[in-house]
């Protein structure tokens, strides 16, 4: 057994609410993401490890769970729900809408059947210490072979959790330059996960097929796709599910935590929908901009 002591690092998610910034964590974030899911995947392990490690990881008890609080419980009247009666009529909004639940649907079958790499499963601001220069993740219990774009939709959708809860910390007229920290953080996040993965992909693919020039940026289209989805599901159950997150139960004016919560929910639901529609980071930020 290997320990750190990590005594001089902070929990990010604190940071972020202190609006305490780290102007690396982003970058790190997503170095982290690309090094652990590249050398997982089919890009880098030779088929027969890769399936022998998709087997000793397989973990279905945790992944039962991420599948409940994700995928069945928000969009169904469950005893694990929990939300400010305030906001019933947008809950029950989320049960009657088809067209949502036909794209949760679609984004929980990517989570059963494709296992891409192994997936920390449960990347957020609250697993992640910093300090000056240092970045540590914790807390990989969650983690199996599954879709890329999980990991980053989580981490994404955190990144949204906080934007949406910064004006009940802060104030609105406060909030503003923070939130936009928070949109130049996802930038900063996905552009070096992205880039990161291209180049790991051109220098140590070792499957002939996958290594053929442009094929390793058509298949991060995919894992963007994805990713919208994923951070969509990750707002909503942890505004209406099981799960909250400091972001916005730390509120304590009532009438404005409601709102956060609100616009989460909104929010979520939107990039779920139009997931596929969003083709870029810059689009993304454009859309969240559009939903307040």
């Amino acid at each position: 057994m290997v320990m750190e002591d990590l005594s001089d690092h902070r929990i990010w998610r604190g940071e972020l609410i202190n609006n305490v910034y780290y102007p690396q964590a982003a970058s790190q974030l997503g170095e982290y993401l690309a090094q652990t899911l590249f050398h997982t995947s089919d890009f880098y392990l030779p088929p027969h490890e890769k399936k022998a490690q998709v087997a000793q990881f397989i973990n279905p008890e945790m992944c039962e769970i991420t599948e409940d609080l994700f995928f069945n419980d928000p969009y169904q009247v469950h005893e694990r729900n929990s939300y400010p009666a305030a906001l019933e009529a947008d809950v029950a909004a989320l049960r009657d809408d088809a067209q949502l639940k036909l794209a949760v649907a679609a984004l929980k079958h990517r989570f059963f059947s494709h296992a891409e790499a192994l997936l920390h499963g449960d990347i957020h601001s609250g697993s992640i210490f910093v300090a000056e220069g240092s970045f540590k993740a914790i807390d990989a219990e969650f983690g199996f072979f599954g879709p890329i774009g999980f990991d980053i939709g989580t981490a994404i959708g955190n990144l949204l959790l906080n934007y949406c809860g910064l004006p009940g910390h802060l104030g609105i007229r406060d909030a503003a330059a923070a939130r936009e920290q928070r949109l130049s953080d996802i930038q900063q996040f996905w552009t070096t996960f992205a880039e990161r993965f291209q180049a790991l992909a051109a220098e140590r693919s070792r499957d002939a097929a996958l290594a053929w020039p442009g094929y390793a940026s058509a298949f991060l289209k995919k894992v963007w796709a994805d990713a919208v989805g994923f951070c969509g599901t990750e707002l909503i159950r942890r505004s209406v599910g099981l799960s909250h997150v400091a972001d916005i139960d730390t509120i304590q004016d009532e009438a404005m935590r409601h709102e956060c919560l609100r616009h989460a929910i909104t929010l979520g639901k939107a990039l779920i929908v139009i997931a596929g529609r969003i083709d870029s980071v810059d689009e993304l930020i454009a859309r969240i901009r559009q939903y307040g």
